[in-house]
């Protein structure tokens, strides 16, 4: 299992099964195209292998959002603020919310974020009649 920690290894949100069964020692390295490095021995001989964050699915990354008011049937401006917490950039990066059943916004994209860039997105969340 490959786990990634956005919090100095308080918590580990994000995780891959790498390969199934039996492995022995392991060590991960960021590669210099930022790529990640994984050194390990499957138990017949040493291997290296090569994943992106793509592959492991799951970014760090401080998300605030400005409160925001919005009326049923009316469409409200939700200002997201993205900061990148990885030690490299994001790569097309967007943003998008986790909104209610019949609430609607369409996701915005970041572009590139370098290693501590924030940026500001705003996102327009259609409120649904009778919300």
């Amino acid at each position: 299992m490959i786990r990634m920690s956005c919090d100095d290894g308080r918590t580990w949100p994000v995780s891959r099964v790498f390969r199934e069964g039996a492995m022995s020692y392991s060590t991960l390295a960021t590669l210099p195209d930022g790529s990640i490095g994984l050194l390990y021995e499957p138990g017949n001989g040493i291997r290296f292998a090569k994943f992106n964050l793509a592959w492991l699915g799951g970014v760090c990354a401080g998300i605030e959002v400005d409160g925001a008011t919005g009326q049923a049937g009316q469409s409200s401006s939700v200002a997201v603020t993205v900061t990148n917490q990885m030690g490299a950039a994001m790569q097309e990066a967007d943003v998008s919310l986790d909104l209610p059943a019949g609430w609607s916004a369409e996701p915005v994209h970041l572009g590139t974020l370098a290693a501590g860039e924030s940026t500001t997105a705003t996102i327009e969340v259609n409120v649904p009649e009778g919300a």
